[in-house]
């Protein structure tokens, strides 16, 4: 062991301890101090030092991941739309949707008034609620079948509806957009009517109509009407043009004479105040200039007239 003199005791000092020896928060390497001597470091509050730093940045990573993980739980699932986490290689995925099938019918299945069947493609499976109609319209098991699809995404799980064409898929989420109106009530509105016999009871306000497909009261026959009326006018132009009447460009008096439009005011205002709901007293005033008058020359001609028709109506 070579010599050392005392002259150089304190002058240079070179630990470097064991990679093994060395613990993830207050491992620690000295290199040459010179005339620095033993006494003057504190190695033990450097150490100290140390640890509390690591112990805070983890304590710091931790917390960051327990909020992270918190957003996360507050959001709750994916919905429909929703941007997905950064992918591998820095895209954002998205949760994919599914918008046709083409495939082979397998297990066709109905409780109460929900029906849907198995639908085989590709060798995967796909459980897919239907109408009524379409239902009833099914090739035999085994048959080919295309279904244009609305994928729904709930908490409760993910769900796909499907149509024979995209204008009755399209129709079907107008129906859904209206409040209070579900996924099921807007399959039995599309089962007890063909596309075009619903556009036209929406434009033409027919609440007997639409009230005859189960779970479809009074009240929400009416919103039906009043937030889809216009909207379906200016999507399904082709499903109303043998009704001028009832178009986008279509007026309640288009049938009027010019001298009898200055009664209508009065004739809603007296219905109005009999008690009649707004939609009433328009589908009734529409109805009325529809049909052949002749003889109405007066607003309690068409008074009368309007009457006698909401009478039929509710009766």
């Amino acid at each position: 062991m070579p010599s050392v003199s005392r002259a150089d005791r304190h002058r240079f000092l070179g630990l470097q301890p064991h990679p093994a020896h060395l613990g993830p928060s207050h491992g620690f390497q000295l290199k040459r101090l010179g005339h620095i001597q033993l006494g003057g470091l504190d190695l033990l509050g450097q150490g100290r030092q140390h640890h509390a730093a690591g112990g805070l940045t983890q304590g710091m990573a931790t917390r960051q991941e327990q909020a992270r993980g918190q957003r996360q739980h507050d959001k709750g699932p994916p919905q429909m739309g929703d941007k997905g986490p950064e992918g591998q290689h820095g895209g954002i995925a998205r949760i994919p949707m599914i918008g046709w099938l083409r495939g082979q019918v397998a297990e066709p299945w109905r409780t109460g008034h929900r029906c849907g069947l198995l639908l085989i493609c590709g060798g995967i499976g796909y459980e897919v609620q239907l109408t009524l109609r379409q239902w009833a319209r099914l090739p035999a098991a085994g048959g080919d079948l295309t279904l244009h699809i609305h994928h729904s995404v709930r908490e409760d799980g993910w769900t796909l509806f499907g149509f024979g064409d995209r204008q009755e898929r399209d129709l079907f989420r107008d129906l859904v957009a209206v409040s209070g109106v579900g996924p099921q009530m807007a399959l039995a509105l599309l089962g007890a009517m063909e596309v075009d016999e619903l556009v036209r009871a929406i434009a033409a306000a027919d609440l007997r109509r639409l009230s005859q497909a189960p779970g479809v009261g009074k009240r929400t026959a009416e919103r039906l009407a009043v937030e889809l009326r216009s909207k379906v006018q200016e999507r399904y132009p082709e499903l109303l043009a043998d009704d001028p009447g009832l178009g986008a460009d279509g007026a309640d008096d288009s049938l009027v004479q010019p001298w009898a439009k200055g009664c209508r005011a009065e004739v809603e205002l007296t219905l109005g105040a009999l008690g009649y709901e707004p939609l009433e007293i328009q589908r009734a005033w529409r109805a009325v200039a529809g049909e052949d008058h002749g003889g109405l020359e007066s607003s309690d001609d068409w008074l009368r007239e309007c009457l006698r028709w909401l009478s039929r109506s509710v009766a």
